[in-house]
């Protein structure tokens, strides 16, 4: 599919799934059908940041194409995300925009703690805030090195090329050699294949 030129879009609905979760919809006044495929995604200019790669952000279509101008997309705030940050500008004079600001900012800060204080029991750190977790060392893996990924493939029964392709590993069997995309894992488990 070829890329589309960038369209309006107009938020008609939004619903709380989690506290943190919201499910918007979201309609192409300029379209009568909005055509997508499924699992496509959508990128959205967001008024966070002057600069456009700043303020870009790409989210996957949560609804199936039914003919009409209107799609889904659930959308989940990450804490230190990099949309995260609050920015309000209103159409009236600045001093306007502090009071909104204050309630938005009141909302987080008795909902993080409240939300931590009911977790807290089951975790061994804190997810609202960032420290790297410290771990052993086993050949280069943990410790002070690099975090690695690793591809889990134990419960898979048979291992083949398209299994590996979908962890960034694609067999060219013209020159018969393995490339390795640059999101593909360190590392792949495979139990006791």
């Amino acid at each position: 599919m070829a890329i589309q030129p960038w369209r309006t879009g107009k938020v008609t609905r939004i619903e709380n799934e989690t506290y943190n979760t919201r499910r918007y919809w979201i309609e192409v006044p300029e379209l009568s059908s909005f055509d997508y495929q499924p699992g496509q995604f959508v990128t959205l200019d967001l008024p966070i940041h002057e600069k456009p790669n700043k303020r870009w952000r790409s989210y996957s279509i949560g609804s199936w194409p039914d003919g009409t101008n209107v799609f889904e997309m659930v959308i989940v705030l990450l804490e230190d995300g990099l949309g995260d940050t609050i920015r309000v500008s209103l159409t009236e004079d600045p001093e306007f925009e502090i009071p909104v600001c204050k309630d938005l900012v009141k909302r987080y800060q008795s909902h993080e703690s409240a939300v931590f204080n009911h977790l807290s029991s089951n975790f061994a750190y804190n997810p609202f805030e960032y420290k790297r977790r410290e771990t052993f060392t086993v050949g280069n893996i943990g410790g002070k090195n690099v975090p690695v990924v690793i591809a889990d493939l134990s419960k898979i029964e048979k291992i083949n090329q398209e299994t590996l392709q979908h962890v960034g590993y694609t067999y060219d069997a013209s020159l018969d050699k393995w490339k390795i995309s640059d999101a593909a894992a360190d590392y792949i488990f495979t139990g006791n294949q």
